[in-house]
């Protein structure tokens, strides 16, 4: 099982995406704590104005997305409220 902590090592903001997923969002990679590097979206309420500085905490989310059983997760900075 893979820690649900970790922290932003970089990120992207995706205009464009596959059927399902709501444009603009941002498209990251999170370091886990437990070492594993993995690909997530972040929650920003703005996403075009996402400025989360690399290094930043983040907690992972499990997520289901609209394209069909395709499961993942959706990371939010600490202390944001964007969940």
């Amino acid at each position: 099982m893979l820690a649900g902590h970790g922290a932003l090592q970089d990120f992207v903001v995706a205009e464009r995406g596959p059927a399902g997923f709501t444009v603009p969002y941002v498209q990251s990679w999170i370091r886990l704590d437990d070492g594993p590097l993995v690909f997530s979206i972040i929650e920003s309420h703005d996403p075009r104005s996402f400025a989360g500085p690399r290094g930043a905490p983040v907690t992972l989310i499990p997520a289901t997305f609209a394209v069909g059983a395709f499961i993942g997760w959706r990371a939010v900075l600490d202390g944001d409220d964007a969940a």
